[in-house]
């Protein structure tokens, strides 16, 4: 079959690059000393894994626009006197989820929050909490087992 045009294919795999991967699981390393009836921002400063290198000084800033899910849990100890807790995510300023639990005299309080939320490159995920002591108790509580996991999903 001489003299027959022939086609030549040629090809060359589609380079995609990697793909970013957000994966962040941080937790205290100490207790941390909760005021009453103030919202004060939970230290995390110790990290498991932070695969984005997205999260710095308890903050998580997003290098890519997506959505993601937060896991978040504080515990809060109560000492002798009963106690609301809240927790909240906080992106930008402006709290994206939150819950409270009321504890009894002489129990720990743990508070947990999901939530799958769009964040934009830059903004910024916090995490404060709130102890709404009985009047009669200490001027202060302790945070401990604090973590925050996130996900871009």
């Amino acid at each position: 079959m001489s003299g027959e045009p022939v086609a030549e294919v040629s090809w060359s795999p589609v380079e995609t690059g990697p793909v970013p991967q957000t994966f962040v699981s941080v937790a205290q390393s100490s207790r941390q000393t909760i005021p009453h009836d103030v919202w004060t921002t939970l230290t995390l400063d110790s990290e498991s894994y932070d695969l984005g290198d997205e999260f710095a000084g308890s903050v998580f800033t997003p290098k890519q626009s997506g959505v993601y899910t937060i896991n978040a849990q504080v515990s809060v100890s109560s000492g002798s006197a009963a106690k609301s807790v809240f927790l909240r995510a906080v992106v930008g300023g402006a709290t994206v989820a939150y819950n409270w639990v009321t504890g009894v005299a002489g129990s720990d309080v743990c508070v947990t929050i999901s939530k799958t939320l769009y964040m934009t490159v830059g903004s910024s995920l916090s995490l404060g909490v709130f102890d709404m002591g009985d009047e009669d108790s200490l001027t202060f509580s302790e945070a401990y087992l604090t973590c925050l996991t996130v996900v871009r999903n």
